[in-house]
């Protein structure tokens, strides 16, 4: 999907479109920020069998 944002230069994929891959592939997704380092985690996993 692109994103219908006016600078298409500083958005990515977007997380539908993430989700739509997890879904597909019978995956997994686990996000969390950090506020301590300003981090924002992602963690996807997905089954081998489907890949």
């Amino acid at each position: 999907m692109v994103s219908s944002k006016n600078d298409h230069q500083r958005h990515g994929f977007g997380l539908k479109s993430v989700q739509r891959v997890i879904d597909r592939y019978d995956g997994a997704i686990k996000m969390y920020f950090d506020l301590p380092t300003l981090t924002f985690h992602t963690i996807l996993t997905l089954r081998p069998e489907k890949c």
